[in-house]
């Protein structure tokens, strides 16, 4: 249903849910009676936005106000709102502040459990980090800051080392509080000094309030009034300029601790008696039982045994119900001090038994000596952590750096291959301007000469020379069109699936036919049958047929030509060996080299020396390797090897 709002109404409403700068608590609690009166005269529904959201305000309204049960009882409302509206979001935070609220009416395990159930939720990283810490603090509330320790340093590894926002200094000052409470002084100084840094890096007023009031609190175990003067100043200003009335409470606590350190009780008991006032107005019933010992204190050094006493008692009896083992193990130490300054000692020693039963449930677990025992092992854990993830980037580094240099090898042998390009066509126009022009010199030189001519016999002459350079130029002509059909576009021929032994036999077979007029044998062997391969046909078929062509060329007549196909698990090796005239060492560089060169056959065959260039070059784009072994007079072995990795076929 849309809002009957007009557009300036729903802004009065925008900015208190979206938390705008510069509205007191009075502004918000003004504009939600406002809420209140278009809700009941239907100008606002359930199902718009900023409905559940105001509602929520007004819930929050009520616990600043101290009024707990009025403002579960509000959330419970929503709860069941936002569960009807199938609104998940709302529903967990609202459940959050359930817990906070229950929380603060001493019911801080059924808190527990609803944070437990919370963190069981998928949950945005906030969300996660704030119902975390929110544990954390229970849990160190019910004396159990060994598990809280490992809540707070859960809720730290959500996060990046370094990171600095409210959630990491929340941790930070929630850790503060915990050494502070097991007499850890000096290390809660520490964290609450960095939690200050990052609230001051983010302007967060009311939380740096906080942490001025909790340096107090450590200044006065310390006892250095100096410090502790300085933070009690600024406490007081920000917690007047950005905290509402209820949080004064806490404050006042700690600068009638300051002034008792000092010798000043009446204004030490004043304060008290202030802060008192605002706990119980609020019903913070933790503070009160917290400025209720510090009370029975005051009236002790004071001499007022009886005061102290019935404040005292106080303070046990809402410890007990809080099930705050450490307060009521206070309460029991100031009745003993009462009953001994009253001379009574025998309820002295029973006040003292049951602080020492108390103490001793309470130091069982949870000194300082365990819980920095418990934080040192979440400290190792996350360094552990820390290394792993070093170890895991110097493993990618060292995979980055071997992909880099494959890459520089594979540059490498590229821009060989395009020097050797070059030089082949470097090779191609001398052809083109010598070997070409040659024949074609020839044949004009004849074509003259049979024209003029009258002599028969020596016109049948010319015209036998005249068909041997026409035949020869046919040739050539035939080789360099091959040359410019591989180069022209640069497009690559597509690989396809098919029987490399049989594309062999018929290359080898092909080979017996040429071979005849040497007397030549060219044998064939593999160990396989067959052999289906994912190439490009064409460069295969072009690499063993350069290679039978120069060993039959350089091959002695009547010799034999061996051609072998392996192939093993990691590798299929294509292998040519003659018996011919061999190479040398600096003849095999310039072929490996891309370099063209041609030397006269056995039978002073002629070539133009691209052959092996070819077989270098559809070497090096099959991403197979040449191997050549040769000795003058002993015959050469060219040998290419595949990993057969790279020739799996498709099996679609």
């Amino acid at each position: 249903m849309s809002s009957r709002l007009t557009d300036e109404q729903q802004g009065l409403l925008t900015e208190v849910v979206e938390r705008k700068p510069g509205l007191s608590p009075d502004d918000i609690a003004a504009r939600y009676e406002l809420f209140e009166e278009w809700a009941a005269a239907g100008m606002i529904k359930e199902d718009e936005p900023n409905y559940i959201k105001m509602k929520m305000v007004g819930a929050h309204l009520l616990a600043m106000r101290g009024d707990y049960h009025a403002s579960l009882g509000a959330l419970n409302s929503i709860l069941d709102l936002a569960i009807r509206l199938d609104n998940k979001d709302f529903e967990l935070r609202c459940l959050n502040n359930i817990a906070l609220v229950k929380q603060a009416l001493g019911q801080t395990f059924a808190a527990i459990d609803i944070w437990h159930k919370l963190l069981e939720n998928e949950l945005s990283l906030p969300d996660r980090a704030l119902y975390t810490i929110n544990l954390g603090v229970a849990l160190n509330r019910v004396m159990k800051p060994k598990e809280a320790v490992g809540v707070y340093f859960a809720a730290l590894e959500m996060f990046d080392e370094g990171t600095e926002n409210q959630y990491v200094a929340d941790i930070y000052n929630n850790l503060g509080n915990l050494h502070k409470e097991s007499g850890n002084d000096e290390k809660a100084k520490e964290y609450f000094l960095m939690a200050l840094d990052i609230y001051s890096k983010i302007g967060n007023n009311e939380r740096i309030a906080l942490v001025y009031n909790n340096l107090l609190a450590c200044c006065n175990q310390l006892l250095d009034t100096g410090e502790g003067e300085r933070y009690a100043a600024l406490a007081m200003e920000y917690y007047k300029s950005y905290l509402p009335e209820n949080q004064l409470s806490v404050v006042l606590n700690n600068i009638a601790a300051l002034r008792m350190i000092e010798g000043n009780l009446p204004l030490a008991n004043h304060l008290y008696k202030d802060s008192l006032k605002i706990a119980e107005k609020y019903h913070d019933s933790h503070l009160q039982c917290q400025v209720l010992n510090n009370l029975a204190q005051s009236a002790n050094d004071m001499e007022d045994y009886d005061g102290a006493l019935d404040y005292a008692w106080q303070a046990q009896s809402i410890a007990a119900t809080l099930g705050n083992q450490s307060a009521e193990a206070i309460s029991f130490a100031q009745i003993k001090s009462a009953w001994f300054g009253k001379s009574c000692f025998e309820k002295a020693y029973e006040a003292q038994n049951r602080e020492l039963e108390l103490t001793i449930s309470i130091n069982r677990d949870n000194n300082a000596l365990n819980i920095a025992q418990a934080e040192a092992r979440h400290l190792q854990n996350r360094l552990e952590q820390q290394l792993e993830a070093i170890r895991d980037q110097n493993q990618a580094l060292a995979d980055s750096n071997l992909i880099v240099s494959r890459k520089s090898q594979e540059l490498e042998t590229k821009n060989n291959f395009l020097h050797a390009t070059n030089r082949l066509l470097n090779r191609i126009i001398s052809i083109i301007a010598h070997d070409v022009r040659g024949p074609v010199a020839t044949i004009t030189r004849t074509t003259e000469i049979i024209r003029d001519s009258r002599d028969p016999k020596l016109m049948d002459e010319m015209m036998g020379h005249l068909l041997e350079s026409s035949q020869e130029t046919e040739r050539l002509i035939d080789e360099l069109l091959e040359i410019a059909r591989k180069y022209k576009s640069g497009l690559e021929e597509e690989p396809d699936d098919f029987d490399l032994v049989a594309e062999a036999q018929a290359k080898v077979q092909l080979a017996r036919v040429i071979a005849q007029s040497k007397h030549i044998e060219v044998q064939f062997s593999s160990n396989r049958e067959a052999v289906i391969i994912h190439a490009a046909k064409g460069k295969l078929a072009l690499i063993m047929r350069n290679l039978l062509s120069n060993a039959i060329k350089f091959s002695h007549p009547g010799s034999t030509i061996s051609v072998s196909l392996k192939q093993d698990a990691e590798h299929m090796i294509l292998q040519v060996s003659d018996g011919g005239v061999g190479m040398r060492p600096s003849q095999i560089e310039k072929i490996m080299a891309g370099a063209s060169f041609s030397e006269p056959g056995t039978n002073q065959e002629k070539g133009f020396g691209m052959g092996l260039v070819f077989v270098l070059e559809a070497v090096i784009h099959t991403k197979a390797k040449l191997e050549i072994e040769s000795r003058p007079g002993q015959g050469s072995t060219f040998r290419v090897i595949y990993r057969v990795s790279d020739l799996q076929p498709n099996m679609a």
